[in-house]
């Protein structure tokens, strides 16, 4: 058996210990593994999104700013403007890539799996 089959044959829903015989009941104690298998998974993704989505903001506000830093919400020396520009680029670029790696996560562990991270 190699691991891609290993995994799949565990991404399967198992009952809980605790599971009723009855066929309605048993889909309310099932434990779904595939969603503890991509939990790791799932932070890993979110780390190195954050690590990208910072990277490219820095860059971006560089371009936009002239090289200086963002400026904090609490920085005396910004305007509002300032402030609230940094802030909608910020959120804009690290929303995207937060959805974006979160979906490529999700897409690469079916092809690894044959399932939905959600399923």
């Amino acid at each position: 058996m190699t691991w891609k089959h290993a995994i799949r044959a565990t991404s399967r829903r198992v009952p809980a210990a605790h599971a009723s015989p009855d066929p309605e009941l048993h889909e309310e104690y099932a434990v779904n593994v595939n969603k503890i298998i991509y939990k790791p998974v799932g932070m890993l993704v979110g780390v190195l999104g954050g690590l990208l989505a910072t990277a490219v903001f820095n860059k971006v506000w560089g371009k936009v700013a002239g090289g200086d830093e963002a400026p904090d919400a609490t920085d005396k020396h910004a305007t509002w403007g300032q402030v609230l520009l940094a802030a909608t680029i910020q959120g804009a670029i690290f929303g995207a890539v937060k959805a974006a790696m979160d979906r490529g996560g999700a897409v690469g562990y079916r092809k690894v799996t044959g399932e939905w991270p959600d399923d």
